[in-house]
């Protein structure tokens, strides 16, 4: 891209190039690392300190904590130079981590 391989009208394009070569492996490997390190802890500690949420809000919430250490996560790594950008990592974060959350729990058998 450097190269000047795309014109400037395909701004949109570029950013897809960039966010597939850059962008999806650092997503992926954040995905993998915070189901682990937060996940899995994080439906635990939200069972035993909120018994009487509902599985839908136990589930809600634990995806919440994981894409929330996602886009946190993404924000280290990337180092954004903007407010927006670090914003637009962590909604990206949230929203990896509740659609992750959800299909691990339809795979696992779970209520969700």
């Amino acid at each position: 891209m450097k190269m000047g391989v795309l014109q400037k009208e395909q701004l949109v394009h570029k950013t897809v190039v960039t966010w597939a070569v850059f962008g999806f492996p650092a997503l992926l490997l954040s995905s993998y690392l915070c189901f682990f390190l937060v996940a899995r802890f994080a439906v635990g500690i939200l069972a035993r300190k909120f018994p009487l949420w509902s599985a839908t809000m136990l589930d809600l919430a634990t995806g919440a904590a994981y894409g929330a250490a996602i886009g946190v996560f993404l924000v280290l790594l990337r180092k954004p130079d903007a407010w927006f950008s670090a914003l637009l990592l962590l909604l990206v974060g949230i929203a990896t981590g509740q659609g992750s959350w959800f299909f691990y729990r339809k795979l696992a058998g779970g209520d969700a």
